[in-house]
């Protein structure tokens, strides 16, 4: 796992996921291939992605856990244990 980017959880509600991948912040190629071949993945309705940010949101119909294996299994990033980056301006 050590040559795929590391995903951080950011926002989990049912049918919403936003993962941060600070490694890939800035690679606009990554992120337009990511969120090509993540939203044709079935249950995933639509992706945005942000690569001055370095995230990823998910609206999906699927369990969250289908996506990051997914995308670990395509080499496209592995999900982090923690959440490395505060949700709110107050916890920066």
């Amino acid at each position: 796992m050590s040559d795929l980017p590391e995903a951080y959880l950011v926002h989990r509600t049912p049918g919403r996921l936003r993962l941060k991948i600070p490694s890939r912040k800035g690679d606009i190629s990554y992120f337009a291939s990511l969120g090509k071949k993540l939203s044709g993945l079935d249950g995933v309705d639509k992706v945005m992605v942000n690569p001055l940010t370095g995230s990823a949101l998910f609206i999906h119909n699927v369990d969250a856990k289908m996506i990051t294996e997914y995308a670990c299994t395509n080499n496209f990033f592995y999900l982090g244990r923690m959440n490395r980056s505060p949700s709110n301006l107050h916890q920066r």
